[in-house]
């Protein structure tokens, strides 16, 4: 690959992850759902755990 191509390839790449992302973020917008159902796992496993 000549060296005048890495920087638009790297900017590409970046741009399609980020854009990826943004499309991820947007799409499952019941993160903090699942984050509580975690949470709660975990609370429940350490008080298991401390019997």
């Amino acid at each position: 690959m000549k060296r005048s191509m890495i920087p638009p390839a790297g900017a590409g790449a970046v741009t399609l992850a980020l854009g990826g992302y943004a499309v991820g973020a947007t799409r499952h917008g019941g993160g903090s759902e699942r984050s509580a159902t975690c949470e709660q796992a975990n609370q429940e496993f350490t008080t298991r755990a401390g019997q």
